[in-house]
């Protein structure tokens, strides 16, 4: 900003050379030093990366010296500086996770001695709530999250539990353990929870008044990886059975069934597949299980790859662990980490994103009514020509529900969530384009949104909100499409 009346230009100089992946934003800090005028701004010097922050000072006799001055971790490329005589704060806006930001204050005697100073967290005094999912035991929804607190960076996986009305029991949430890679099923009458540590799957026992049954976690699966999705634990009725996969260029898809203690019923069950795997998903079905894999992340060299297509792989186990139908490719066009199954007892309703929002019924003879071949490949029917990286799907006991969103971006990500009621008697497209559905008319940042549902009882929505302590994960919640949406907390 220059003063009122003429003014001049003593000496320029250059503050950093000309880049390809430029400055940003492009507003650069200036502030009056104890030697020299200071100049700081951000500089993306990799793609992709997080900006790095630089500072120039500018000395009266027109050199101009700059340096990388590393404050934050994943700074977003906002930077504010105030000095006293004494004191110098900084305050750095940084990526906390995805589509979400957070402050961090750094304080030193001096803005040379800011580099050794820890910086401390502004904004988390209100919890960071992310990663929603429901399981549901007759009229009781379990929901677990991930919490991140000032004092709990990392966050850690915690739960409670709704009654049939949506309701938060009484008690407050507990803590699971550290946030990981984690499942969670039930048999009707506990929980079975399954982490990943370190490669190991360990599993406990959780009873229904989310007190822990066993004193420790046990080690199944000493060695894995890519290990634990939402459904790589499931009950048949009377076994559990886990699912991961081997490590390397040849890794199989591996299932194994234990019994109520925890005992082994079977082996570890290995199937050949043809890619390596990843998200291994297990459903029980028609006397046997159905195992579901996705094959290889294909190559990306170029910074700008769109989120890769892979294949969505089956097969058929018995319940004494014999492969009764090897690997077999259902479909080839499903986007990484968008992929969403549910059962209603006789097939299974696969939907993903794959630049469109796509699916198919799979039966128990893995026999796919939805899907088309091409010169492209196998593809799933066609819902919506789309984009959504959020869907969930479940069945209430006599239809699907599920949960999309749109995602539209005017300087931040905005998703507006529909959620919709349907049959698939025909046409799969047909039946998801003619649903009952509600759009939710509350735009969120955060992404993620899941349903909990189950034969005669109420349907219930939950999305995160980042930052509201007082409303937590739960958002909505709908009996039926008809009713009026109702916020509540799931912190108490």
């Amino acid at each position: 900003m220059l003063s009122d009346g003429a003014a001049s230009v003593s000496s320029s100089g250059t503050l950093a050379p000309a880049t390809q992946l430029g400055y940003y934003p492009s507003e650069i800090v200036l502030r009056q030093g104890a030697t020299a005028t200071e100049a700081w701004f951000f500089q993306q010097t990799e793609n992709p990366g997080y900006p790095h922050l630089f500072r120039s000072l500018l000395f009266d006799d027109g050199r101009i010296t700059t340096s990388e001055f590393p404050l934050a971790d994943m700074p977003t490329g906002e930077l504010s500086i105030a000095s006293t005589d004494s004191r110098t704060v900084a305050v750095v806006a940084r990526a906390a996770v995805p589509f979400e930001t957070d402050l961090v204050a750094f304080a030193a005697s001096s803005t040379d001695a800011l580099h050794g100073s820890t910086g401390f967290p502004v904004t988390l005094a209100a919890p960071v709530q992310s990663e929603a999912r429901t399981v549901r035991r007759g009229e009781e929804t379990l929901v677990t999250w991930v919490e991140r607190t000032g004092d709990s960076p990392g966050g850690k996986v915690r739960a409670t539990l709704l009654d049939r009305d949506g309701r938060p029991r009484e008690a407050p949430p507990i803590d699971l353990f550290p946030t990981a890679a984690y499942a969670i099923a039930t048999d009707g009458v506990e929980y079975l929870v399954a982490k990943d540590s370190l490669g190991k799957i360990r599993v406990r026992r959780l009873r229904s008044d989310l007190t822990w049954r066993d004193p420790d976690w046990t080690t199944v699966v000493s060695s894995g990886c890519n290990l634990l999705r939402d459904d790589a634990v499931a009950w048949d009725g009377n076994g559990w059975w886990i699912g991961w996969s081997s490590c390397g260029e040849g890794g199989d898809p591996i299932v194994q069934r234990l019994d109520r203690d925890l005992q082994p019923l079977t082996s570890p069950v290995a199937i050949e597949s043809e890619e390596a795997p990843s998200e291994v998903r297990i459903v029980p079905l028609g006397g046997a299980i159905v195992v579901l894999w996705l094959g290889d992340v294909p190559p990306c060299q170029i910074c700008t790859c769109a989120p890769p297509l892979m294949s969505l792989f089956g097969a058929r186990v018995s319940t004494e662990g014999v492969v009764l139908t090897p690997s077999t490719r259902i479909v080839e066009d499903v986007e990484y980490a968008s992929l969403d199954i549910a059962s209603n007892g006789s097939e299974i309703l696969a939907m993903w994103t794959g630049g469109f929002l796509s699916g198919t019924r799979i039966r128990s003879d893995l026999s796919t009514p939805d899907v088309t071949t091409d010169q492209y490949g196998r593809h799933g029917a066609v819902l919506e020509e789309k984009y959504s990286d959020t869907l969930d799907i479940a069945w209430d006991g006599e239809a699907w529900v599920a949960v999309s969103n749109a995602l539209a971006y005017d300087g931040t990500y905005h998703r507006t969530f529909t959620f919709r009621r349907f049959v698939t008697s025909g046409d799969l497209a047909a039946a998801w384009n003619g649903a009952d559905q509600r759009q939710l008319d509350t735009s969120v940042r955060s992404g993620r949104a899941t349903v909990s549902a189950a034969p005669g009882g109420p349907t219930i929505l939950l999305h995160e909100l980042a930052n509201e302590s007082t409303t937590g994960v739960l958002r909505y919640f709908l009996r039926n499409l008809t009713d009026a949406p109702r916020s509540r907390g799931v912190r108490r």
